[in-house]
């Protein structure tokens, strides 16, 4: 994208006319306001657009918890969030969680996002958002033992 500014203006106005969606996103703001949430619809659910694909989402939010990139995780999680609240029982590595937002809290303690797991504290609290803290996340062993 640095070369293209070496380039006269009326040209870089007709090329940026054919560029797809999935590049403009990433040039400025505007662009990303406007075409990230269809990104997102495209990276994270499957073909008919209505289901999340679980693994999918797991290793995007992975990828932004180990750069501890907030902007792009208060997009993603606030777009993400009502489907997130609709997952029960989330099972990951011989442990149940009791909903997906447990797990992805988690997940920010694993990585050291501590400005996601804020984030994440403050949009529960907009969405008027309550966990039921008493619920544990069981852990699953199927350790045989004499």
């Amino acid at each position: 994208m640095e070369l293209i500014n070496t380039l006269p203006e009326d040209l870089v106005n007709e090329i940026y006319q054919y560029l797809n969606y999935e590049i403009l996103y990433k040039t400025n703001l505007s662009y990303f306001n406007e075409f990230y949430i269809d990104h997102l619809k495209n990276m994270l659910f499957f073909e008919k657009g209505t289901k999340l694909n679980i693994r999918k989402t797991k290793c995007y939010f992975d990828k932004i918890f180990e750069k501890d990139n907030l902007f792009i995780f208060n997009h993603a999680f606030k777009f993400c969030f009502p489907y997130f609240q609709k997952i029960k029982k989330w099972k990951f590595k011989n442990k149940i969680y009791p909903t997906f937002l447990f797990f992805i809290e988690e997940r920010t303690i694993k990585f050291n996002s501590h400005s996601c797991r804020k984030s994440i504290k403050d949009i529960y609290h907009e969405n008027e958002y309550t966990k039921k803290r008493h619920k544990k996340i069981k852990i699953k062993s199927n350790r045989w033992s004499n």
